[in-house]
């Protein structure tokens, strides 16, 4: 288990070295996370703001035709 150990902390490195940073380390998946969560906070922003708006122009709409008759 040693030796497999030795051998991927001194073949991991030149590896991606060798790939132009073709594997993703623990620390770019965890920048890739929070991208992710961050995207997914601004479509759930969005689309609250986008319901709030159909309920406002809904409610508008409901209370023009009811002052109209």
């Amino acid at each position: 288990m040693r030796d497999v150990v030795a051998g991927a902390v001194l073949g991991i490195p030149a590896v991606n070295h060798i790939t132009d940073q073709g594997i993703v380390t623990s620390l770019e998946l965890e920048q890739f996370v929070w991208l992710g969560m961050t995207y997914g906070a601004w479509f759930k922003l969005g689309m609250g703001v986008a319901l709030v708006l159909l309920v406002v122009e809904r409610g508008l709409s409901i209370w023009s035709k009811l002052r109209s008759t």
